[in-house]
């Protein structure tokens, strides 16, 4: 009973994320993110070879995806957790 929970739970969040980072919105934010970022870490790296350049924001944003969703995936646990535990204290506490 509880694997399943957790793995419903586990699923809940991977699908919300999911359609939180198809949306336009998200997608706008990212870019918008990402370019600045580009041309503030351009002007510092402005005598690499465009390769190396274009290697290098790729892994940083991936790297930067991949932190922020983690945290993401740590934010909906906790912010789950807490509506669960508000549940209970609050609907379940009052009937007994």
């Amino acid at each position: 009973m509880v694997d399943g929970f957790y793995k419903a739970f586990s699923n809940l969040i991977e699908s919300r994320l999911a359609d939180i980072y198809k949306s336009e919105e998200y997608s706008v934010m990212t870019e918008t993110i990402f370019h600045e970022f580009e041309q503030k870490l351009s002007s510092k790296i402005g005598d690499l070879n465009p390769e190396v350049r274009e290697s290098l924001f790729e892994d940083f944003q991936t790297a930067i995806f991949n932190q922020t969703h983690h945290q993401n995936k740590q934010t909906y646990r906790v912010a789950f957790n807490d509506a669960m535990a508000l549940l209970m204290d609050t609907f379940l506490a009052q009937k007994r």
